[in-house]
């Protein structure tokens, strides 16, 4: 985008005219990030980015909550589950 620092990002996301483009191109980097999750080796890093910056928590008990601040339920997902959430995140982010 051109931007020299994340704060020039979020001074242009305060902007009516950029508002959309931004919103969009950091909804595709928490998609990215949340898909993250279950790669073992990226794992920790999705987790830094998604609390620091887009409102996730991990509490103590480590229960997950969403932006919104409501839980998020957590399971173990086999390989062929897995790979299937992780192509429809993949077909979101194409749209």
């Amino acid at each position: 985008m051109g931007l020299n620092s994340r704060q020039a990002l979020l001074n242009y996301q305060d902007r009516p005219e950029f508002n959309d483009a931004i919103t969009r191109a950091k909804m595709r980097i928490e998609e990215y990030a949340e898909t993250r999750l279950y790669d073992k080796n990226g794992c920790n890093g999705a987790k830094f980015t998604l609390s620091n910056n887009f409102g996730w928590k991990d509490t103590q008990a480590h229960e997950v909550y969403g932006k919104d601040g409501g839980p998020i339920e957590t399971a173990t997902l086999t390989p062929e589950e897995r790979q299937a959430r992780i192509n429809e995140l993949i077909a979101k982010r194409g749209t």
